[in-house]
């Protein structure tokens, strides 16, 4: 589940930053309007530069946020290794996810500004063009619906996201963050927020225009999960990052715990007998002979470490 969620949230703010940042000096929106511009473009709404209202974004954050509290409810399949961090993996198969959650989110967004041109894509298939502020609640809602997807691929790690079933309650909670984000999109009132238009997609003559957005999203969804499974595959087949030996570690760890959970209890005590000295020593040297025993038996507790002296024995 941490690594779900750091996978997750890694992609997340990945795909948020790099798409502001380059949406913000690419992609302005006057540089897109028409040279002959039909009646009903206003071109009194596309502005120098690309921005979301803060609230929208607010409304994204908090949706996706709820929903990842409920991933540690969440059903999951236990590693055959002990589990062990390898940063560098995780953040590869992370930036992956996110790059490819940005790159289509600059293609959409390149799409929508182009929709007016003549043979672009939105003329050529019949959807038409779309006024500044559809194309605002056009990405607001390929944002969360893409944000919530990544989360869907990362929970499954190196699996396919088929692989494991959601628990019911993110089941919930993700039912209800996409029903409220697609609903909100298109029932939006027409108006400006933070000086930017908004526009309902269900208020336009493009009613379907939110279809093609969800359609679009699972596609995207779709590659990530390919990418996620062809990163895992490389890393494991060329022992990228040392990631085999990771794993070879920490089930030798797993065994030397388990061998000493199993130790004949005389061996514990001729063992506790050769680290504990008669005499007695300060309190930082007596602490450490504590530790070194929990070292070596972690399920002891404090008391149990007590009734093993061998000087509380015999007194």
């Amino acid at each position: 589940r941490m690594k779900s969620f750091l996978t997750y949230r890694i992609a997340a703010t990945l795909q948020l930053l790099v798409f502001f940042f380059i949406a913000l000096f690419a992609f302005p929106p006057r540089d897109y309007i028409p040279d002959n511009p039909p009646p009903e473009l206003d071109t009194s709404e596309w502005p120098d530069y690309f921005s979301l209202p803060v609230l929208m974004l607010m409304i994204i954050t908090v949706l996706n946020d709820g929903t990842l509290c409920s991933i540690g409810y969440d059903h999951v399949k236990p590693s055959p290794h002990p589990e062990s961090w390898n940063l560098p993996v995780l953040f590869i198969v992370s930036s992956a996810l996110g790059l490819i959650a940005c790159g289509s989110s600059l293609l959409l967004l390149w799409l929508c500004l182009d929709s007016w041109n003549d043979g672009s894509f939105f003329q050529t298939s019949g959807i038409g063009g779309l006024h500044y502020g559809q194309l605002i609640n056009v990405m607001v809602l390929k944002v969360a619906v893409t944000d919530f997807l990544t989360l869907v691929s990362s929970r499954t790690q190196q699996n396919p996201f088929w692989s494991s079933n959601p628990a019911p309650i993110l089941w919930f909670a993700a039912s209800l963050s996409l029903s409220l984000s697609t609903i909100l999109a298109l029932v939006w009132p027409i108006g400006t927020l933070d000086h930017i238009p908004v526009y309902g997609l269900a208020r336009g003559s493009s009613h379907e225009i939110a279809l093609w957005v969800w359609i679009y999203c699972i596609i995207v969804f779709l590659i990530q999960d390919c990418v996620k499974w062809i990163c895992f595959y490389f890393v494991n087949k060329y022992n990228l990052f040392d990631i085999n030996n990771t794993k070879k570690m920490a089930q030798m760890q797993k065994d030397l715990h388990q061998e000493m959970q199993n130790m004949n209890p005389l061996h514990r005590t001729s063992l506790w007998s050769r680290l504990h000295h008669r005499k007695k020593g300060t309190y930082h040297e007596q602490t450490t002979k504590h530790r070194i025993w929990r070292h070596f038996d972690p399920s002891s507790s404090s008391t149990s470490v007590r009734e093993k002296d061998p000087d509380k024995l015999q007194g």
